[in-house]
């Protein structure tokens, strides 16, 4: 994406990401923020810059905020934000940032005019597996690095852990590729332990994910409803009066 470049625009995802943006807001005042992106950091970030007194404006590819929750419980999320002022703009495709004098101009598909102070781009990220293939190691699921449940390679000796490598998954009995922090932590242990000649095994994931976004919280564990049925369960979903919400959730799955 052309324009990443500009002063104010920040992507996220090490640590020194977050103490450049507090820099950038404490020197510059913004009063207004574009977030590319509707996952968990787009989300948090929202509710963070909202709180600060920014009018936030989120910006999404897709049609679904937080594509990784069944759609109803997106629904839920995208109500919760804009109760609280973000203006969600969905089915939104951006090409490039542009510096317009103090403002920052987004470029998109629906050639709508989008602009703010500052610009976070939160829109995810894929396996960093360069170095592995050139040592010859094998991908898999989605392009992270093939590993058993010892986290080792097709390499001897070499292990891989982290979001550069495949999960075990405990329902679908096969890798798949779930970044999350706690399991990298997980595989870490693993992959440290027997590279030092120890015989640890990594006990898999159920994708647990867990965010709080304004007033509400927002979980899941195991699979969503068409995750299960791809995968050749008959799951139960209903949706349950909770106090004055409504929480909607996996009540059950089968294999019937």
């Amino acid at each position: 994406m052309a324009g990443l470049d500009h002063p104010g625009v920040f992507t996220l995802r090490w640590m020194e990401d977050g103490f450049a943006i507090q820099g950038y807001m404490q020197k510059h005042h913004p009063q207004s923020a574009l977030i590319l992106g509707a996952g968990y950091i787009g989300m948090e970030m929202a509710d963070a810059l909202t709180r600060k007194g920014l009018s936030v404006t989120l910006l999404v590819r897709s049609d679904r905020i937080l594509k990784t929750l069944d759609p109803e419980m997106g629904e839920i999320i995208r109500k919760e934000l804009e109760r609280h002022g973000v203006d969600v703009i969905d089915q939104i495709a951006v090409s490039a940032i542009e510096k317009r004098e103090k403002k920052l101009f987004i470029i998109n598909s629906r050639e709508i005019p989008v602009e703010g102070d500052m610009v976070l781009v939160a829109t995810g990220g894929r396996p960093e597996t360069t170095l592995a293939g050139t040592a010859g190691i094998a991908t898999g699921a989605q392009g992270a690095i093939r590993v058993n449940r010892a986290m080792e390679t097709n390499v001897k000796d070499i292990y891989a852990a982290g979001d550069c490598a495949e999960t075990w998954h405990q329902l679908l009995r096969e890798n798949t590729y779930l970044p999350l922090g706690t399991t990298a932590h997980k595989q870490g242990r693993v992959a440290g332990e027997n590279a030092v000649g120890g015989n640890a095994e990594f006990a898999g994931s159920l994708g647990t994910q867990v965010v709080k976004i304004f007033d509400k919280v927002a979980a899941r564990t195991g699979l969503r409803e068409t995750e299960a049925r791809e995968a050749g369960f008959n799951p139960l979903t209903t949706e349950q009066e909770f106090w004055d919400h409504k929480i909607y959730y996996p009540s059950g799955l089968s294999t019937e």
